[in-house]
């Protein structure tokens, strides 16, 4: 799990700079590094559950759900609106 943590975390923060710099459109780039941090937040969520910790495991997991409803509804509105 932490190897998928600091991939996921590596390439959130890499999409992030490579937007902002330009490098990449920010259309491209941002659905990249909010479905990297979705997945981020459901291992984080995962992880805290298997040490018994169930109310932070449910915030985190709320969290990732969260974010991937605002990229659905963001590439959405986007592209079919």
């Amino acid at each position: 799990m932490k190897v998928l943590k600091i991939i996921f975390t590596v390439l959130t923060i890499l999409f992030a700079v490579l937007g902002l710099m330009g490098v990449l459109e920010y259309d491209i780039s941002q659905p990249i590094m909010f479905t990297c941090l979705g997945l981020l937040n459901v291992i984080t969520a995962k992880e805290y559950n298997s040490r018994g910790d169930k109310k932070s495991a449910k915030y985190f997991l709320i969290l990732g759900i969260f974010i991937f409803g605002i990229i659905i509804v963001t590439l959405v509105g986007k592209y079919y609106l």
